[in-house]
């Protein structure tokens, strides 16, 4: 009995100490920046271009190029030649172009601050049926310092481009596969005055579920907009792979096979028990068998629910959440408990009650 009573101490204990290591279900990627520094030039027009195609074949979680952020300015300057200074929070691989010519020149002497008064980054973005979801648009700078790109723009228009890769942000609460998470994020309203029109335009894996703020129009997973005035601090985006076809199938087959090993296989081996089994001379034995058989077969069982029909999803877009890997196996050990304490017990009481009816048989015989 204190082995049996050990049994459910230490699986309740490794349960609860994996429960308490499990870190927070969204997980933190970059952040897309409006930059500051454009005050002192006329924008034309500001295009926002936001590619998440990567994601539909993501297969290495670390990546963090799986969103390709494209900012493009037209602008005119109406005086003399002037120097611009382009401020960002980060640059993670951060690319500026001027008329086609990359510029290279870049400080980061500026102290790092990034407030409501000048970028407001969201901590939620938004699902179905006003939903909204935990976001950690994450912003890293360099030693506490703000990163400013300096070139001088000559009079006249000119076409300013800033490219980005960056990783998006990801949640995993109460889904099966990953909500992917990105946001864009504007300069506070008295920073961008200067912008008269901007453009949006947003790509995501085709068929995928996805939710966009504010509201733009879709047609296959290309989403467009254009904004005469902005007045949202952000672009916040969630998408996500539906639930494969594949997947419901094997859950059922998997589910079926656990419902056989936990109840119905036990039916058959008691009821061979009761009337053959029980009348050998190695009955015990054969309770030893029984037990042993049925504790592999519901371990087997159980570890082919948990894992089995997560082949159905591409590794990358599974929850790979936490300690959950090991939160299955424990429940795999805690559920052959259940037949290795079980099996025996049940055997010797079929075995008993066999024996008092061929007790009762025999005396009632002449």
């Amino acid at each position: 009995m204190k082995k049996i009573l050990g049994w459910f101490v230490v699986t309740l204990v490794l349960t609860i100490i994996s429960a308490a290591n499990v870190p927070a279900p969204f997980f933190g990627g970059y952040a897309g920046f409006e930059p500051l520094g454009l005050e002192n030039v006329k924008v034309l027009r500001e295009t926002i271009s936001i590619d998440m195609l990567d994601l539909g074949t993501y297969r290495n979680y670390s990546d963090e190029n799986a969103v390709k952020l494209e900012i493009l300015f037209e602008v005119e300057n109406t005086q003399a030649e002037k120097q611009i200074e382009l401020e960002f929070p980060h640059a993670r691989d951060l690319k500026i172009f001027v008329d086609d010519t990359e510029i290279s020149t870049v400080s980061e002497e500026k102290k790092y601050e990034i407030t409501a008064s000048v970028w407001k980054v969201p901590t939620k973005t938004a699902w179905f049926e006003g939903k909204q979801l935990d976001y950690n648009g994450m912003v890293r700078s360099n030693e506490g310092k703000n990163v400013v790109y300096k070139f001088k723009l000559p009079n006249g228009r000119h076409r300013v481009k800033i490219m980005q890769n960056l990783s998006p942000s990801s949640n995993v609460t109460g889904a099966l596969t990953k909500y992917w998470q990105f946001s864009y994020v504007f300069l506070q309203a008295e920073k961008r005055v200067g912008i008269t029109k901007t453009d949006i335009e947003i790509k995501t894996p085709p068929n995928w579920e996805t939710s966009i703020s504010p509201d733009v129009a879709s047609s296959e997973g290309v989403w467009q907009k254009s904004f005469d005035k902005i007045s949202d601090t952000s672009v916040t985006i969630t998408t996500k792979l539906p639930k494969p076809e594949g997947y419901t199938k094997i859950k059922d087959l998997s589910d079926y096979l656990f419902f056989f090993a936990l109840f119905i296989f036990p039916v058959i081996g008691l009821f061979f028990n009761f009337f053959w089994l029980a009348k050998t001379k190695f009955w015990w034995l054969w309770g030893i068998i029984f037990t042993i058989l049925w504790t592999l077969l519901v371990a087997v069982s159980v570890y082919i629910s948990e894992f089995m029909p997560e082949n159905a999803i591409p590794e990358a877009q599974q929850l790979n959440y936490g300690y959950e890997g090991i939160g299955s196996i424990i429940a795999i050990i805690f559920m052959s408990v259940i037949p290795l304490i079980l099996g025996f017990t049940l055997w010797l009481l079929v075995w008993f009650i066999r024996g008092l009816i061929w007790k009762k048989n025999t005396e009632n015989k002449p």
